[in-house]
């Protein structure tokens, strides 16, 4: 009398597996926050326009009591500007747009944020003072790189509105 009943439950199981392993559907909001790090080192010097930058997230995003994203989850950014520096001390400039994040059920959702880093003007103005009045050789004077370090923390939002199954 056992054995019917178990093959029965087995079968259910198999054909509607849901009946034990539900998953539920949270909605992310729009503007969510997050943040993610970068994995290694930005350099405007070598970094170009269209290049990928993968970062992760740096803790769990819980809505409504649920994991939507993890910690860990791959975020893919790109470099939107890259200027290397050049002579007259006018430094690099650099510009980062996020795109997306992985989700707990593997889908992509988008994020938004973005860091620039610029030229430091009133260094470029002196040197160019300088050549003028001085010496000319300090036009060569070759401006700095902008680094992100490897590590450093963004704060994104998510943009509009995604629908994650959680478990």
């Amino acid at each position: 009398m056992k054995k019917p009943i178990l093959v029965i439950l087995v079968l259910l199981l198999l054909v509607f597996p849901s009946i034990c392993f539900s998953s539920k559907v949270v909605e992310v909001p729009p503007g969510t926050p997050l943040s993610a790090s970068n994995l290694q080192d930005i350099v405007s010097g070598e970094a170009a326009p269209g290049d990928s930058v993968m970062m992760q997230v740096e803790k769990d995003v819980i809505v409504d009591g649920f994991v939507v994203i993890k910690e860990g989850a791959i975020v893919i950014a790109s470099i939107s500007k890259s200027r290397e520096a050049t002579f007259v001390s006018i430094g690099g400039s650099l510009a980062i747009a996020f795109k997306t994040v992985e989700a707990v059920d593997g889908q992509n959702v988008f994020v938004g944020g973005s860091i620039s880093k610029k030229v430091d003007q009133e260094k470029a103005a002196q040197t160019a003072a300088l050549s003028a009045v001085c010496c000319p050789l300090f036009a060569l004077q070759k401006g700095e790189e902008q680094v992100i370090k490897a590590g450093h923390v963004f704060n994104l939002n998510t943009l509009g509105r995604a629908k994650i199954k959680v478990n």
